[in-house]
């Protein structure tokens, strides 16, 4: 977590707050939650005893297209006309002088966030919670994005969504590279060389995994997605092998289900799940999407630690399983299990 001088300044978001949003009350409290290493977020509670969330951009970027809140902001607020369960967006602030960087404002949702592997003892609810995470994902990917003001979301090359971001997750790791990691540039050049089939666009988030939802009280299904800053329109099963990366990769982080009891869906079964909610007759072999998913969070942790070596103070050491070398070697192994 930050020191408490870090810590935005609950008296000059307190002077914005009350010329800029309606029926705003003075934060009186202010205190760290969650565990990303990416955007600060903080649970601020008004004199009148309500809770809410401010999420703000850090003070230093990993790189242009990083860090979008601007982007959450938009997805949230879109989403809520949708059936795919969100936080209610509050206020957008661009300037950086309140907070000392732009953030947004939403609602705080009650329920349990599991992280670190940490999952309900009771196997019936582990198995609730995990079809639900299927089903929601695949309601997303089934959202009608031109209907809900989305038909220009996220940034348009002429490449297809795969190459695009084979091609920026590259530019991020060659620009806060500190070491020569053979397995890297090997994986560097397979993706590269990757052609998979475009399907047709929706709106992906980028980070679907169960540590991003805030599930119900009562454990009997997703409450809000949250972390919506790499959300884009795209190829759904980037989303897909990515959420299921947890049937093959042991980080706790990440939340892996190898070796955690009864109660976990199989992997087929969370497949039909989401396949069924998603509108889809069937899927393709998801190998290729889990190595290109692996790469992805190797380039971003990569950058974290790029950061942590410039001074940027990190909320919690990152576990030798994410780092870049250990990680490549896995999805070098999935990359090439896609082409057998």
């Amino acid at each position: 977590m930050p020191p408490l001088s870090a810590l935005p300044d609950l008296g000059r978001i307190n002077i914005y707050g009350r010329t800029h949003i309606g029926g705003f009350e003075d934060f009186v409290a202010i205190r760290p939650i969650g565990s990303g290493y990416s955007n600060p977020t903080y649970r601020v509670d008004t004199a009148g005893g309500d809770a809410q969330v401010l999420r703000a951009m850090p003070a230093r970027r990993s790189s242009a297209s990083a860090h979008r809140i601007d982007r959450e902001y938009r997805a949230i607020s879109a989403l809520r006309a949708s059936d795919v369960p969100v936080p209610r967006p509050i206020h957008y602030c661009a300037d950086a002088a309140p907070a000392g960087t732009p953030f947004y404002l939403m609602s705080y949702v009650d329920g349990p966030v599991f992280v670190d592997g940490a999952l309900p003892g009771d196997p019936a609810a582990r198995r609730r919670i995990f079809l639900a995470l299927a089903e929601c994902l695949g309601r997303l990917h089934a959202a009608d994005h031109r209907a809900l003001g989305l038909a220009t979301f996220g940034a348009r090359s002429g490449l297809a969504h795969f190459e695009r971001q084979v091609a920026t997750m590259t530019r991020l790791y060659r620009d806060t590279a500190m070491d020569h990691v053979p397995a890297m540039e090997r994986l560097i050049d397979l993706l590269a060389a990757a052609r998979p089939a475009d399907p047709k666009a929706c709106l992906v988030h980028g980070d679907f995994r169960l540590g991003n939802m805030v599930v119900s009280p009562e454990l009997t299904g997703i409450a809000a997605v949250l972390d919506w800053e790499l959300s884009t329109l795209g190829d759904p099963l980037t989303d897909v092998g990515y959420c299921t990366l947890m049937y093959h990769w042991e980080s706790p982080v990440f939340g892996t289900v190898i070796g955690a009891g009864s109660g976990i869906p199989e992997e087929g079964e969370f497949l039909e799940t989401y396949a069924r909610a998603a509108g889809r007759a069937d899927l393709p072999d998801l190998s290729l999407y889990q190595a290109f998913s692996l790469f992805r969070l190797a380039c971003i942790t990569q950058a974290a630690l790029h950061r942590a070596a410039a001074g940027h103070r990190l909320p919690r050491a990152l576990p030798p399983e994410n780092h870049p070398a250990v990680v490549a070697h896995l999805a070098l192994d999935l990359a090439q299990r896609s082409r057998r």
